[in-house]
């Protein structure tokens, strides 16, 4: 709990000012400025992601995982992957700038970002140790201090250069703090010190893992591939802080369930009714949280993005859309602590290939027929396909028969129920008696405030009856 309070304050903190960012920089950028950002840091969280080689999840599951051996061996792994791919970065920039978007600004913004590699591959495997320990408050400080450096820094040279240079220099800002600060809040200092054992032992199961991770990487971010392929960039702009906001608190929800849920699954993963229960505890606390959150962004999309440009108003109606695959993603990330635990991490690659093909064939007809709705419906669908498979493979691989699923976490879906059919009879009490409907702004939140109010009761009741327990 102690872990979750402080990786819950990390997280809201850090979402909180990137949120920030986001807003300070539609009303230096225009439209289709904000969409080249957006296609930078695609390209960035992907790298990101492809220099991630699986060596924190095998020490974290590895029960040797904090001997030097295995820190120093996981650590030059780290560092060799990401030279690797500074070479291939550098030389494959013009191609990915003229190539596939046909942009030719994004042939120098790309090999600025090589210095982001650099210094993620110079940075210290204390984060992993730290995490495993399940010691979240140091993290929580560095993420916040490397968020406020970037943010600071982007804001400041995007108003000096008014382009997407400034947001590049922020994002190189933050990785140069978190570097320096690795080395800072842990003993721990990096050694060219090999072991065979240790580094075989990390590859068996990072490279599974890190096949994961690239998947993934491909997978949620094929979304932005596309529309900058078959879209302009104004689209890509409207998009772009639309899926923003919804990751927000799926950052958030996600760091809770993994960061601690996963390291605490390891030390139980020999106990098959042991992980069940712990999973089943971490559903009902996220969902409690992750149901009324992305209740409130379906109802008030349009009032969330009051405070932005009215240029970028398509916003508000796209949030709404897509707030459903918010709640799905939410939803897959509290199962995934039990599979990585057991080691059935290989059925995420399924996943993401099956993402991948469902986004390849209906994203592009959906855009064609609906525009930037049609991409979110798209979204949608991908992730409900997945979201079921990953829930039929966990309860298959936890021994967990459905129906004893559903009474072990009913509580908070019960909750979401009874909150949804609140709504809905606000919303036909403002229809009937012709009170502007959910089309409104106060018609909003008399919905939302009456769907907080019976879901909050309802979990109450619940609780008080000993169905949620602590």
């Amino acid at each position: 709990m102690r872990a979750c309070c402080w990786v819950g304050l990390g997280s809201v903190g850090a979402q909180g000012i990137r949120m920030v960012r986001m807003l300070v920089l539609t009303y230096i950028l225009a439209p289709a400025d904000i969409g080249v950002v957006i296609l930078v840091w695609y390209v960035l969280g992907l790298l990101q992601e492809l220099s991630d080689v699986g060596t924190k999840h095998a020490i974290i599951q590895n029960p040797r995982g904090l001997d030097y051996d295995y820190l120093n061996s996981g650590w030059i792994m780290n560092l060799v992957r990401c030279l690797v791919l500074i070479v291939i970065l550098y030389l494959a920039a013009p191609l990915i700038a003229w190539g596939i978007y046909q942009e030719e600004q994004l042939t120098g913004l790309l090999r600025l970002s090589c210095l982001i590699l650099v210094f993620e591959g110079l940075g210290s495997m204390s984060i992993v140790a730290l995490r495993k320990e399940l010691k979240q408050g140091l993290i929580s400080f560095v993420t916040v201090a490397g968020q406020v450096m970037g943010t600071a820094a982007a804001i400041y040279f995007a108003i000096r250069m008014r382009d997407a240079r400034g947001v590049v220099i922020g994002e190189i800002c933050g990785a140069g703090v978190l570097c320096v600060m690795s080395y800072l809040v842990h003993p721990y200092r990096p050694g060219f010190k090999w072991n065979g054992v240790a580094a075989r032992q990390l590859i068996g199961y990072g490279m599974v893992a890190y096949m994961v991770s690239l998947i993934d990487a491909f997978g949620t971010r094929l979304d932005v591939f596309m529309l900058g392929r078959i879209a302009g960039l104004s689209d890509v702009g409207i998009y772009g802080p639309a899926m923003q906001i919804i990751l927000a608190p799926c950052a958030i929800f996600s760091l809770l369930t993994i960061s601690v849920g996963f390291p605490a699954l390891s030390m139980l993963q020999g106990d098959i009714g042991a992980v069940r229960r712990g999973t089943a505890e971490i559903v009902k606390a996220t969902q409690m949280l992750s149901i009324p959150a992305f209740g409130v962004l379906a109802i008030l999309g349009p009032d969330v993005v009051r405070v932005l440009p009215e240029r970028f108003a398509e916003v508000g109606p796209a949030i709404r859309i897509l707030s459903l695959a918010g709640f799905l993603m939410v939803f897959m990330r509290q199962l995934t602590p039990a599979l990585y635990a057991i080691k059935k991490v290989y059925w995420f690659i399924f996943r993401g290939l099956i993402q991948i093909v469902i986004i390849l064939v209906i994203l592009a007809p959906f855009y064609r027929r609906w525009g930037i709705y049609g991409i979110c419906w798209a979204i949608n669908v991908a992730y409900m396909v997945t979201v079921f498979f990953v829930l039929v493979v966990t309860l298959r691989d936890l021994r967990w028969p459905l129906r004893r699923f559903l009474a072990d976490t009913m509580a908070p879906h019960r909750a979401g129920i009874i909150g949804a059919v609140c709504v809905g009879g606000v919303y036909l009490v403002l229809q009937v008696f012709d009170f502007g409907g959910g089309g409104g702004f106060w018609g909003r939140m008399m919905m939302v405030m009456a769907g907080f109010l019976c879901f909050g009761l309802s979990c109450w009741g619940q609780f008080g009856q000993g169905d949620i327990s602590s």
